[in-house]
C-alpha cells in the first residue's frame, strides 16, 4: 500500500481496481478484528458536475466511507469574515482558520445517539445478526423479543426493548444498538476497543465541508427554501434537523439541536466552522472514525 494513492488529487486518478484493492487491504489492517467487514460498495458521488469515487464498508451495524487525506487543506472560518458570510454566520463561536494535513480516514456516515453502542444488525427474515458477536450474546433475547414487536407493528422505523434498540436500516435489516448508561469515557473506551475514536475538530470540518473552504457543507449560501437533508462533495448526507450537538474530540461540540423551520440566529449552526461549548452528554452524538497512517 503507498500512502500517497489515499490522498487527493492521486486517489482520484486511480483505476477502480486499484481503489478496490486498497479498501481491501484497509479493511483488513486498520479495522478491529471482531467485526467483520460484512459489505463493501462502490460509490459515485457527483457533486456540482464533479464525480468523486469512493467505497462504503458495513462494519459492526453502522457504514463507514473511506475519505481520502489532504495536505494544507484549508479550515476553520477566516478573519475577518467576508461580507457575503457576515449575515449567515453572524456572532456565531466559530474555529480559527488553519492549514493541515487531514489523514485518510474510514467515517461513519451517520452520527447516533451518545447513549447508544451500534453493535451489528439483524435480518427481519431470518433473524440472523452480523456485527460483534461477543457483545450480542448477552443481549440476544431481548433483540429477539423487540424484533417480535417490530413486526407486529409492521416494522416502524425504531423499536425499543430491555436495555436494546433496534433502527431501520434497509427493507430487509434492523440496525442493533445497545444502550448504554456512561459518560464520555466510557463512550471513548468503547471506540477504542474496536480500534475507534471520536473525530477532531479538524476532521470534523473537512469531512462535513467535504474539504472546501466554505461556510456550509454545500457553499457559501443558504438554499431556499431549505431542505431537510443536503449532501457534500464526500457524499455524507447533511441534515439540517438535529437533536443536539455533536462530539468531537476535544471539550466543545459542533452544531446544535435544530428543528426547522430555522430562525436566522439559528442558520450557523448548520456551518462546520460553529462552535458549541461543551454539550450535554445524554443529548448529543456522535460519529466514530478510523484513521488511517502508514508510518
Amino acid at each position: 500500500m503507498v500512502q500517497a494513492d489515499l490522498w487527493w488529487p492521486t486517489w482520484q486518478t486511480l483505476p477502480w481496481k486499484r481503489q478496490a484493492l486498497l479498501i481491501h487491504q484497509i479493511s483488513r489492517y486498520f479495522l478491529s478484528p471482531l467485526l467483520a467487514v460484512d459489505d463493501t460498495v462502490r460509490v459515485n458521488v457527483t457533486y456540482f458536475g464533479q464525480t468523486f469515487t469512493t467505497y462504503d464498508l458495513l462494519c459492526g451495524g453502522e457504514w463507514l466511507r473511506f475519505i481520502p487525506g489532504a495536505r494544507h487543506v484549508l479550515l476553520g472560518a477566516p478573519t475577518p469574515l467576508p461580507t457575503a458570510w457576515q449575515a449567515l454566520l453572524g456572532a456565531a463561536t466559530l474555529s480559527p482558520q488553519t492549514a493541515v494535513d487531514v489523514s485518510p480516514m474510514l467515517v461513519a456516515r451517520k452520527a447516533v445517539p451518545s447513549l447508544e453502542q451500534v453493535i451489528g444488525r439483524i435480518d427481519l427474515t431470518t433473524q440472523r445478526f452480523s456485527g460483534d458477536h461477543f457483545t450480542y450474546v448477552p443481549v440476544k433475547p431481548a433483540v429477539l423479543a423487540a424484533l417480535q414487536q417490530a413486526g407486529e407493528q409492521n416494522w416502524p422505523a425504531t423499536v425499543s426493548g430491555q436495555g436494546v434498540s433496534l433502527h431501520r436500516q434497509s427493507d430487509h435489516h434492523y440496525q442493533v444498538a445497545i444502550r448504554q448508561d456512561w459518560q464520555r469515557p466510557g463512550l471513548i473506551h468503547g471506540l477504542h476497543r474496536y480500534g475507534f475514536d471520536l473525530l477532531t475538530e479538524h476532521q470534523y470540518e473537512y469531512v462535513m465541508s467535504g474539504g472546501l473552504a466554505q461556510a456550509t457543507p454545500w457553499g457559501n449560501t443558504l438554499p431556499a427554501p431549505l431542505p431537510r437533508y443536503v449532501p457534500n462533495r464526500f457524499g455524507l448526507t447533511v441534515p439540517v434537523a438535529r437533536a443536539g450537538s455533536e462530539l468531537i474530540a476535544e471539550e466543545w461540540g459542533k452544531s446544535t439541536a435544530l428543528q426547522p423551520p430555522l430562525a436566522a440566529a439559528q442558520v450557523a449552526a448548520l456551518s462546520p466552522w460553529f462552535r458549541t461549548p461543551a454539550p450535554a452528554f445524554a443529548t448529543s452524538t456522535y460519529r466514530k472514525v478510523a484513521v488511517i497512517r502508514l508510518d
